[in-house]
């Protein structure tokens, strides 16, 4: 395995990557335009937590072949699917180089399919534990710092490396921006915001009422005791990206 020829066509990848997104936002202005022009970039290796990627393409090829790009386009769901695809290819973009070091890693220890599977999903499978020989144990730490680079789940031990809980993309609420966040945090995000939306919609409905007719002295204590629920809600999923 050649590390240059991975980092070429991961560059050539993102430059191709951009040019689809350039002509995608142009068809969404032109909607006479047919799906010819629009090129699919070629990834030929696998990538730091590619499923994420994978069924984006896929998803675009379909919608070429079949003529429904601009339905496909039109739906707000995969839009945030290409918004994660765009995220995850330009984090293997900047770590390029941890990528090719694990690659070399694994093509030393003789366990490349291993790692594509690992690199796949996100995180060390036991596939890839099971795959490290006793004498390798210690040259397998070489993995860890490069795989962390990459957002890989993986953990140390005296007896060798570990899967860990694996990063997943995650949109901040509150600017929109795409973060990386530990599986169990984003579990506690989604938890925090639908209780925010049930105290945000009380709050809401206090307030129409309160257009109407004064507050009583309990309403008043109660749309105050909502008010700083809400903050603390929000403090809390900031805290979860910081």
């Amino acid at each position: 395995m050649d590390g240059e020829d991975v980092s070429k066509n991961l560059t050539e990848f993102i430059i191709a990557w951009n040019k689809l997104l350039k002509s995608l936002r142009q068809k969404g202005e032109e909607s006479d335009r047919s799906n010819a022009d629009v090129e699919l970039p070629s990834l030929k290796y696998t990538i730091a937590h590619h499923k994420y990627v994978e069924p984006c393409l896929e998803k675009l090829e379909r919608a070429m072949e079949t003529e429904s790009l601009k339905k496909a386009l039109g739906n707000s769901a995969f839009k945030e699917e290409m918004r994660v695809c765009s995220f995850v290819v330009q984090h293997n973009y900047v770590e390029v180089s941890s990528l090719v070091k694990v690659y070399k890693i694994g093509e030393e220890l003789n366990i490349e399919e291993q790692i594509k599977e690992s690199l796949y999903n996100g995180k060390i499978t036991e596939n890839l534990l099971e795959a490290i020989d006793e004498e390798n144990k210690e040259k397998a730490f070489a993995l860890h710092e490069p795989l962390i680079k990459l957002k890989v789940g993986v953990e140390k031990s005296e007896e060798g490396l570990k899967s860990s809980i694996p990063f997943e993309p995650a949109i901040h609420p509150f600017n929109s921006k795409l973060y990386w966040m530990k599986s169990y945090k984003k579990e506690e995000l989604n938890k925090l915001l639908k209780e925010m939306e049930v105290v945000s919609s009380k709050i809401q409905l206090l307030n129409a009422k309160r257009q109407l007719n004064s507050f009583s002295e309990e309403e008043e204590k109660e749309f105050e005791d909502l008010q700083h629920k809400y903050l603390e809600l929000r403090n809390k999923i900031n805290d979860l990206f910081a």
